[in-house]
């Protein structure tokens, strides 16, 4: 009874806050799309958006496992449990009863479709078929780590992957270069929650399956893309200072493009014997920066600081 009532309160919750949150990612795809299309030197007029709220964080993490859940191609456990929260997530039980009504309902409406629509053709009576069972493989996975969440017995340790650009530089190691060494811990503990597969404040953030993870009191964000169950690619480290300010969209986007101009041979650098070792480093290069004692770093905020008043 209990998980019924949480059932229908977070269905409220959600139909309180879609509206909003469409509005608000109209609204960024558009200046997005400019910014991608447009000159860098482009004006784009900025947007003022309120804040994001409690509920509408929430609902962007929703989304951001929504979409995790879409891209799943077995129904391979292990898979699974790499797309879910980890039981050490902030509201780890609303986002499970949530995917849990989600994919309820889902259910519902391709039983919904076939009702109303009867001369499908075979292939795609195939794949609603498929579609049934996967989600109801899923539903049912959902109830037995509602149930048993300490199936997950050690705290995931993912892997990264640094980007680099096309001349060799290492993306995220150079971002840090040019932020003051006060925002080190906030980076370290958003990068921390990509390690260990808890995603802070996450957000999906273009379409495909590019996301950032967040901390909203510090503007620090890390842009990243999932590569493979325990796979993500570090595509850039920002301190985004104002709101819906046009050179963050473009240093963004241009972020994107570099990434997408690299994947290719990401991928192929992934299956060479040698890669796993230089990925190592230069994960552990990324971690003593981030480590280092603010009295070494005198040198490097003294640097920075004036960059990061601009």
């Amino acid at each position: 009874m209990e998980e019924k009532v949480l059932l229908q309160q977070l269905d409220t919750l959600r139909k309180k806050t879609q509206k909003k949150k469409d509005m608000i990612r109209s609204l960024e795809l558009l200046e997005l799309e400019q910014v991608i299309s447009r000159p860098s030197n482009y004006h784009i007029e900025t947007i003022e958006i309120e804040e994001e709220q409690e509920s509408s964080v929430f609902e962007d993490q929703v989304d951001y496992y929504l979409r995790n859940l879409e891209t799943l191609e077995t129904e391979s456990e292990e898979d699974f449990i790499h797309l879910l929260p980890s039981p050490i997530t902030p509201n780890f039980i609303n986002l499970i009863l949530r995917l849990k009504l989600e994919t309820m309902k889902k259910i519902r409406a391709i039983h919904s479709l076939t009702e109303e629509v009867n001369d499908f053709a075979p292939e795609e009576l195939e794949y609603i078929k498929q579609q049934i069972e996967l989600n109801r493989k899923i539903l049912s996975l959902i109830d037995t780590y509602l149930k048993t969440p300490e199936l997950i017995t050690e705290a995931p340790q993912n892997k990264l992957i640094l980007v680099p650009t096309k001349t060799g530089k290492i993306v995220p190691l150079d971002h840090l270069k040019d932020i003051p060494i006060d925002f080190y811990p906030s980076i370290a503990s958003l990068l921390e929650s990509i390690k260990n597969n808890t995603f802070k404040n996450v957000r999906h953030f273009y379409t495909g399956s590019i996301s950032e993870v967040r901390d909203l009191n510090n503007k620090t964000r890390v842009l990243f893309d999932r590569l493979g169950p325990d796979t993500y690619a570090i595509i850039g480290i920002l301190v985004k200072k104002t709101k819906q300010n046009s050179a963050y969209r473009e240093r963004t986007a241009a972020l994107v493009r570099n990434y997408q101009m690299n994947y290719p041979t990401i991928q192929e650098a992934m299956a060479t014997p040698s890669f796993e070792e230089k990925r190592v480093q230069q994960e552990e290069s990324l971690w003593q920066v981030l480590n280092r004692k603010q009295a070494k770093g005198g040198e490097v905020h003294a640097k920075t600081k004036r960059r990061s008043n601009d």
